[in-house]
């Protein structure tokens, strides 16, 4: 799995938000889905949701942690000690400062720096890790939970769910210097749910708020739910419990944003030059030249961090050439990653392997079939598809793990209960009988040029059994255009999920009106589920109900499920102590470059 295989089409399968992206996309141009579903989608962490909604009870006191604002000792080895409880992948200590990463992107800015409307990789980066970092709380270690952040402590949960109380951290500022407070986070979200902030995927993250619908309608000005107390105080009242509102508080969409410098700036102004609070600042952003340069920022909330004095982006570079200029040692990160097409070579060889970086990711891979389309309408034609793939082939070519099931194979947590789908000629054969289509079919696959070499077994594959594939490459724009109209018969697809659970899956693909719906598909008992999961802060009874949920989706044969997605990472041999997690990227304030 590659970086560009990694955004799926253009649509990014990296955020979720259902009514958000819904809103977004009809302000900004083509998606046609009628009306805003029952329920929001969430992106939001990963891998062991935040052992608090998991494991405590509600109205629990959260446990406490504060991060220290001492600064670096030098650890045992010679390099930097950083104190304090620091969010995200470890280790942080040990490093020795100075020096420049540079970074290569195949991908072009999007929104660049606005935490809001950011949504590529690239774009990612500056508003999760670099620009800025988390929020009031940001994730715990590779596959952990939120911790506290920029709030210095979990939040208090009343006991019927409804009102979360936060409490900040009295020394962080923005880039221009600014302390943080309180408003800046009810401004912030208020400007990303309004309406007229072009580009605004996330604001359904923010539907439990009391006051969300109002606001993202102009019906209200303010959110009313979120409640300024003092400089330090916030407090959040929701319309009913959701596990997911701490997830969203890590995220760069809660990210809060200095208004001062948005009105002096303008939005489009502020996304290019952003002001934010993470390790570095913006020192400079070249269009034309396609190059961004970041400076150290020495107020950075984790203190002795970052250690490196400046992050270089270059973008608009061919995915071959990275690979090669990872070597050579012209850039430092590959940040799309390594390219599905050379994942193979680079493991292979002796002086490219080093190079590779395995990231643990939670991304399934399907084909997705179109049930409003002859013979797919038909549940036994695609659970027979299911049965004649061999899914062990395709993964040999694309690095990933074979799994037909809806849902990632190592989903932190999760009691699988359905069984997968695994190749059953013979089962296929049956299948296809009964559905009156014995003699076979054609069908159009649809793809994006990173899929080419899955579509080609695909279409080897399908015809032992008489179904005739035409390949149908296309650019992922196109992609996305075909997708939100629902315009294909079948189309290769995946999808991040940016939380450890089965949300951000069962939310945004199969409940009805769901943002990454493409097949709209709708099922009355997958809603209910998916509903009831989402006001459950008890990880277990989730979890329960997602597994009836899998089952559902399982045996109606939404898709023909093929894999759970590897990730490869790229950093050149100089580079020390890389770091990147699915859901947030790379993490450049605890990289360091060998002397």
């Amino acid at each position: 799995m590659n970086g560009d295989a990694r955004l799926g089409r253009r649509r990014e399968r990296v955020s979720v938000a259902c009514d958000g992206a819904v809103e977004m996309a009809r302000e900004n141009g083509p998606l046609d889905t009628a009306g805003s579903p029952a329920w929001h989608g969430s992106l939001v962490s990963r891998r062991t949701f935040l052992g608090v909604a998991g494991t405590t009870a509600l109205g629990a006191v959260l446990a406490a942690c504060t991060g220290s604002s001492g600064g670096p000792t030098m650890g045992g080895s010679g390099g930097a000690r950083i104190p304090g409880d620091v969010p995200g992948p470890q280790p942080v200590s040990g490093g020795t400062y100075g020096g420049r990463i540079v970074v290569g992107w195949d991908d072009e800015p999007i929104a660049f720096g606005d935490p809001p409307r950011a949504w590529n990789l690239l774009d990612y980066d500056v508003v999760t890790t670099l620009v800025f970092f988390g929020g009031l709380l940001a994730y715990e270690g590779q596959l952990g939970g939120a911790i506290p952040n920029l709030a210095a402590s979990l939040p208090d949960i009343s006991q019927d769910g409804l009102t979360l109380t936060f409490q900040l951290r009295p020394d962080i500022t923005f880039h221009n210097g600014r302390r943080i407070e309180a408003e800046d986070f009810k401004w912030s979200w208020e400007r990303a749910i309004k309406p007229g902030l072009r580009g605004s995927w996330g604001k359904g993250y923010f539907s439990s708020i009391v006051g969300w619908d109002a606001l993202r309608s102009g019906k209200a000005d303010t959110l009313e739910g979120v409640e300024v107390i003092d400089p330090r105080t916030l407090v959040i009242h929701l319309s009913k419990p959701d596990f997911e509102i701490l997830n969203l508080m890590a995220l760069n969409l809660s990210a809060p944003i200095p208004r001062e410098e948005v009105e002096r700036l303008g939005n489009e102004g502020f996304a290019d030059m952003p002001v934010g609070y993470g390790p570095f600042r913006i020192e400079s952003h070249d269009k034309t030249g396609q190059t961004a340069v970041f400076t150290r920022f020495d107020g950075y909330t984790w203190k002795g961090l970052p250690y490196v004095d400046e992050v270089e982006f270059r973008w608009g570079l061919d995915s071959g050439l990275i690979v090669r200029q990872l070597q050579g040692g012209d850039i430092d990160v590959a940040g799309n990653g390594i390219p599905t097409s050379q994942v193979s070579s680079v493991l292979a060889a002796p002086a490219t392997r080093p190079l590779a970086v395995e990231v643990p990711v939670l991304i399934p891979e399907w084909v997705e079939m179109n049930p409003k389309v002859t013979p797919f309408d038909d549940v036994r034609v695609r659970q027979a598809l299911n049965y004649a793939v061999d899914r062990d082939a395709i993964c040999k070519i694309t690095h990933s793990a074979p799994f037909g099931s809806p849902l990632p194979k190592d989903l932190p947590n999760f009691p699988h209960t359905f069984e997968p789908y695994t190749f059953d000629a013979a089962r296929a054969r049956s299948l296809l009988a009964e559905a009156g289509v014995e003699g076979g079919f054609s069908a159009q696959l649809t793809f994006v040029p990173s899929d080419a070499a899955v579509a080609q077994i695909l279409q080897q594959q399908l015809r032992v059994f008489g179904v005739e594939l035409s390949l149908n490459q296309v650019s992922s724009n196109a992609s996305y255009e075909l997708a939100v109209k629902g315009d294909f018969q079948m189309m290769k697809t995946l999808i991040y999920l940016l939380q450890p659970t089965a949300a951000d899956l069962f939310e945004n693909v199969y409940a009805t009106g769901g943002y990454a719906n493409d097949v709209r598909y709708s099922n009355p008992e997958v809603d209910a589920l998916v509903s009831e999961a989402r006001s459950l802060y008890n990880e277990a009874t989730r979890n329960r109900l997602y597994a009836k949920v899998e089952q559902i989706v399982g045996e109606d044969a939404v898709g023909i499920f093929l894999s759970s997605a590897r990730y490869f990472g790229g950093r050149s041999e100089r580079l020390q102590n890389f770091h990147n997690r699915g859901d947030m990227g790379s993490f450049y304030d605890r990289m360091w470059l060998q002397a």
